[in-house]
């Protein structure tokens, strides 16, 4: 096996003093529990999902311990695209036209979704994710109930409406792990928790399947509710979710558990 690659240490750090430190908290120097990708907007402002709150730094890269502009009410996500900024909150996908300023930090969102706990084309239930695609597609990896939705374009303004495209799902109005608590397949998931796409490849985060599945997009988009992925990543084959491929302490190079998140680099390296 190839010696593990050692990459080069960090020379900034945001949420603490230096890099030593490790104490959390909740002021706006602080991060207590930040989760999901943080997002950087065409004005060159860090957006980081802390808790119930988003914290926006600008000339975040200028040091240690930069201090937030301020914080948004809103948590568990955030995504952007250009200047247009996602984030989630009380169970809801916001999504504003343009990201928020200090001087107007908590502004209604210009797109929300509608449906709460719901299992509809509409609904949503704990969103845990989301994704803006370079042409404008929205795709929100709907936690409990066990799909990723796809919007192929975001209203301007109102209700974001109903999803045109169901991942994981056979309907719109199914939401249960791996179609009816069967075992997994290619086209099922069980809490997803974190989706990506550059409008070819979709890759979404099959959290309680301890997988990373991977629809290739070698004849583009995936077009069909319930399409199957082309490749797994963290277990052997598609029906299988054993924790580290069946050996429950010993992690591999080649297994996952309970993986939570995902990004791909311009260069085509996935991290996960």
């Amino acid at each position: 096996a190839p010696p593990p690659r050692r990459f080069s240490a960090a020379s900034v750090v945001i949420g603490q003093t230096h890099m030593e430190e490790a104490e959390p908290g909740t002021s706006l120097s602080k991060f207590n529990f930040p989760r999901g990708a943080p997002a950087v907007t065409s004005d060159d402002r860090l957006f980081v999902a802390d808790n119930a709150a988003v914290k926006v730094f600008s000339n975040f890269d200028q040091g240690n311990g930069r201090t937030a502009d301020f914080a948004m009410d809103a948590g568990g996500a955030v995504a952007a695209r250009g200047n247009k900024l996602a984030t989630i909150a009380s169970g809801r996908v916001r999504i504003y036209n343009s990201a928020p300023t200090a001087t107007d930090p908590d502004p209604d969102p210009d797109v929300y979704s509608s449906g709460l706990n719901d299992c509809s084309a509409e609904g949503l239930n704990s969103p845990a994710d989301f994704h803006i695609t370079p042409q404008g597609r929205l795709l929100v990896a709907d936690l409990l109930n066990h799909r990723v939705l796809v919007w192929h374009s975001i209203p301007e303004s109102g209700p974001l409406g109903a999803a045109h495209l169901v991942l994981g799902q056979p309907s719109m109005t199914h939401c249960v792990p791996n179609f009816n608590f069967g075992p997994p397949s290619a086209a099922t998931l069980n809490r997803p928790w974190a989706v990506w796409s550059d409008d070819r490849r979709v890759i979404v985060v099959d959290g309680n399947n301890h997988r990373v599945l991977i629809w290739d997009g070698l004849n583009g988009f995936p077009n069909e509710d319930f399409a199957p992925a082309t490749h797994v990543i963290g277990q052997p084959d598609f029906e299988s979710n054993a924790t580290n491929r069946g050996d429950q302490f010993t992690p591999s190079s080649i297994s996952l558990m309970s993986p939570g998140s995902v990004d791909v680099s311009d260069s085509g390296q996935l991290a996960a």
